[in-house]
Order: structure tokens, then sequence, then C-alpha cells
């Protein structure tokens, strides 16, 4: 039969090191990709990276952001919101996942502004909540000028 594989010695241990098994936790909730857009998003595009913008013009009428998350449970509570550069917020959702799903889409912010918008950086934050437990906190900023 020769020589017999390392794998077959029980040592008690691992093989792998402490790092390596870090990186293969289980995580029930992840981020998939975050971003901006002054047109209305989808999920494709932001699952492509097509909006990572941390830029956008004050002319523009729309200012959104969106989150491609995996690991919904039903039940969990989500909150997507903006903070304007004078720590004002402008934009508040909040919701209840109805139903488990694999992967979930949430957009959000303000459409059809008709004033320009103040200079300044802006925060998007989504956060995402299982049982008092927070699952998920994001924030991303993007500069009008």
């Amino acid at each position: 039969r020769g020589k017999p594989d390392i794998c077959e010695k029980s040592t008690g241990g691992t093989l792998w090191r402490k790092r390596a098994m870090d990186a293969l936790a289980y995580r029930r909730t992840f981020l998939l990709n975050a971003g901006f857009s002054a047109t209305p998003m989808q999920r494709t595009a932001l699952q492509y990276g097509l909006y990572d913008r941390t830029r956008l013009s004050a002319t523009a009428r729309n200012l959104l952001f969106g989150a491609f998350f995996s690991g919904v449970h039903k039940g969990d509570v989500y909150r997507l919101r903006f903070v304007g550069p004078n720590g004002d917020v402008i934009f508040d959702k909040t919701g209840t996942f109805s139903k488990h799903s694999a992967v979930k889409f949430i957009t959000g912010g303000k459409t059809n502004r008709t004033q320009p918008w103040p200079l300044g950086r802006y925060r998007a934050q989504f956060e995402l909540k299982g049982h008092d437990a927070s699952l998920l906190d994001i924030n991303r900023y993007i500069d009008i000028r």
C-alpha cells in the first residue's frame, strides 16, 4: 500500500493555520456590494461594481444608495439612511423581512430634487439586525461637488 498519508495520522489537532480557519468561518450574513447612484439602481449593476462612486454633481436630481447582501432571516430588521454634510438625516427607511432569503437588494435615497445639493460629504448607512444583534453596519461616503 505504500507510505501512509499525513492526513491518516490522527494527531488530535488540525493541519489548518488559524488565519485560514478564521477566513473559512461561517458568516451568517455578509455584504456583497454597496454603492451610490444618481439614477435608479439595478441589482446586477451593483453586483458588478458599477456604482462604486466617490463623487456626485450638486445638480444631480437623485441621491441613491444600494446594498446587496446575503443571509437574511425572517424577522431581521434593516435601516437605510443618509446623513448630510451638516449632520442632518435626509433619508431614513426601516423595515422587517418577512421571510428567509439567500440574497437581498435594498435601495433608497432622495429623488426628483429640484434644488442643488449642498456641497460636502454625505454618509449612507445600512444596518441589519437579527434578534437584537448587529449583523451588518455599513457606512459609505460620497462627496457632492
